[in-house]
């Protein structure tokens, strides 16, 4: 304790740097109540290097020694009008942090927080007040009213790609509904899903899965979300996985019943050409048992859709297409015909893959266990044929019966 006194104290103000970042990765809360006199001083000091390491350290100590926040909470709402830019930012940037924990602790900072907001002109500072800002607004009613203007401004004047998405996703998180700044914000989201950059592709289309979550937005934006339809197919094609499985969600969100044939063809498609499909079909199933079935016109089409879907012996999704397949049979009377053809259609052709020619006497014997259909299909179609047996009777279609 002695030694880090000693040097916080020197000429130098890289030696007593070094003791602050050094302090920052040692404390614990006994260090903390010994030294917490001396950062504190610390940021006071009149070199703009010292001030910043520490408040930066004094987040760290903080994290160790929660009610050291209360004790220096005065000195470092000071640093928030600090003339050194570096000060300001990481004084900013602590604050943030720490309204991550607890944002009603901060809610006396805002008029200072809205003065810097207004007079800056550092982009990263502006991304660092926009994040606390969305972290106030819901505990603060009237706070969203007095950031349209800003925020109005940042959208139509900065010409920074990084502040400007971070006031739409401001905009977006904290405007109440019925706001013309909103409909701004997703005209300007929408130039940022067509972008060729595909790190602000997948930003944009996170944001839009968000919009689709609160259900005000979504019925008020079902144009634009629908124009998003070509975008999202494109972005499904991405090698990165958690970009994949982002637009996979937004597809969920987004598909009507008019472009939900086509949108299964080529998530079909994209299937065949992936070494792992499973995220492809699990999206497929989800739309096709939404509000029981609503986005399935025709459900002659959607039993063959599942019954190719059953081929992938080894999916985690077996199950639910057993499942569904059963449903449907039950639930729609007209399909059954159909039903009855295509469980039989599989099982036939099942049969024969199961035998197999023997090497030594070309005896024809059967292979269990060479069935090209999932288990639980197996036994759903099994069930399907004696349960409707009596729709024999009443065939399918022959087109149909060539499709199965």
């Amino acid at each position: 304790i002695n030694l880090f006194k000693k040097d916080l104290g020197s000429k130098s103000q890289y030696e007593s740097g070094m003791a602050i970042s050094c302090l920052s990765s040692i404390c614990n809360a006994q260090i903390s109540r010994d030294m917490l006199g001396d950062l504190t001083a610390m940021l006071s000091s009149s070199r703009a290097y010292l001030r910043k390491k520490t408040v930066l350290c004094l987040y760290r100590v903080f994290l160790k020694d929660p009610p050291a926040l209360r004790t220096s909470f005065p000195k470092l709402k000071e640093r928030l009008a600090d003339e050194d830019q570096g000060v300001l930012t990481a004084t900013v940037n602590t604050f943030l942090e720490l309204a991550r924990k607890n944002a009603r602790n901060y809610l006396s900072l805002v008029p200072q927080l809205y003065h810097i907001l207004v007079n800056t002109t550092n982009n990263w500072l502006s991304i660092k007040l926009l994040k606390l800002f969305q972290l106030l607004c819901p505990l603060e009613p009237r706070l969203p009213a007095k950031l349209v203007e800003p925020l109005m401004s940042y959208l139509n004047t900065t010409k920074a790609q990084s502040v400007e998405f971070e006031a739409i996703r401001c905009t977006l998180r904290t405007m109440p509904e019925g706001m013309a700044i909103t409909a701004l914000a997703v005209e300007k989201l929408q130039v940022f899903v067509n972008s060729s950059d595909r790190n602000l592709r997948f930003l944009a289309l996170e944001l839009f899965k968000e919009v689709l979550e609160k259900p005000e937005l979504k019925e008020r934006f079902q144009t634009q979300l629908s124009d998003l339809h070509d975008q999202v197919l494109q972005s499904i094609e991405e090698t990165d996985v958690t970009a994949r499985n982002v637009a996979l969600k937004l597809l969920d969100a987004i598909v009507t019943p008019a472009i939900f044939a086509d949108t299964v063809k080529k998530l079909m498609d994209f299937s065949r050409s992936s070494s792992s499909n499973d995220e492809f079909l699990g999206t497929i199933l989800r739309m096709g048992a939404r509000d029981r079935y609503a986005l399935v016109e025709d459900f002659a089409w959607y039993l063959l859709v599942l019954a190719d879907i059953s081929r992938n012996v080894e999916s985690e999704h077996s199950a639910e297409v057993a499942e569904q397949f059963t449903d449907i049979t039950v639930r729609v009377a007209a399909v059954r015909p159909y039903s009855v053809a295509l469980a039989l259609s599989l099982l036939d052709r099942d049969a024969a893959t199961a035998v197999t020619t023997s090497a030594t006497d070309e005896e024809q014997t059967p292979s269990p266990g060479s069935f090209d259909v999932c288990a639980p299909m197996i036994g759903a179609c099994a069930w399907v044929i004696g349960e409707y047996h009596k729709d024999f009777e009443s065939p399918a279609e022959a087109s149909y019966l060539k499709a199965a």
